[in-house]
């Protein structure tokens, strides 16, 4: 598309009107992150926690004000669905996957069985078709 701020407008208003995608294994970052982006996210919850011990008191311990310190905690985070890493650990054919692929499937608009929340599928397919 001969490169530039241009080139980069056109191909991602190509690949915006494609509205079935499938992403195969690649290694660019700005690739994996773009199609992150796009498979969406959703909240996950986290814990946390932590411990101190201070200095051992008798007297603070019968007290009940000891040296030891505890909290802990739950947050709420937004999430993606498909991390950029996760297109980099796809299965991509060969002897050493069994001649099998993996890949992300993407359709605008398509709510999928599996998940009827998502727009997209994990698949897997033969590399030689018979």
């Amino acid at each position: 598309m001969g490169g530039g701020e241009k080139a980069r407008q056109e191909c991602d208003g190509l690949i915006a009107n494609l509205m079935t995608k499938v992403i195969c294994a690649n290694s660019c970052n700005f690739t994996n992150t773009f199609y992150s982006e796009m498979l969406g996210s959703s909240k996950h919850l986290f814990m946390n926690g932590s411990s101190s011990f201070g200095d051992y008191d008798l007297v603070d311990d019968l007290m009940g004000s000891g040296g030891s310190r505890a909290s802990g905690g739950f947050s709420e985070q937004w999430h993606p669905d498909v991390p950029p890493g996760a297109f980099t650990k796809l299965r991509k054919g060969g002897r050493e996957n069994g001649f099998r692929v993996e890949a992300f499937c993407f359709q605008g608009g398509r709510k999928y069985q599996q998940n009827k929340s998502r727009t997209w599928v994990k698949v897997e397919f033969p590399q030689h078709i018979q």
